[in-house]
């Protein structure tokens, strides 16, 4: 996979990687004067920063979806139909926390 579209598809495992460049770039002495470690630091920490910022939204995600579903004021009537594709969601959605 090219950068561009792996920045685009996993921006997570785009930083890993180059974080990994900038570390082989410095140990390759380039003459460019750049502080080739914290730069790779800096971009791993942007990667892990929003990993962990996904995981906050989705937990956020489902307590709103829990207590939609506990909330006395739901018509239950009115959603008796849209139960079984509710579970298809769920089941993908815990998917994706799962790899996450």
């Amino acid at each position: 996979m090219d950068l561009k579209s792996l920045y685009e598809t996993d921006t997570v495992a785009w930083s890993e990687q180059q974080a990994a460049a900038l570390r082989a770039a410095a140990r390759g002495g380039s003459s460019q004067p750049l502080d080739w470690e914290n730069l790779a630091e800096e971009i791993e920490s942007l990667g892990r920063s929003l990993k962990l910022g996904l995981r906050s939204q989705v937990v956020r995600i489902i307590q709103h979806l829990v207590k939609l579903a506990h909330s006395p004021a739901l018509d239950r009537a009115a959603v008796g139909g849209a139960q079984s594709a509710k579970r298809g969601s769920r089941s993908i959605l815990y998917s994706k926390i799962a790899r996450v």
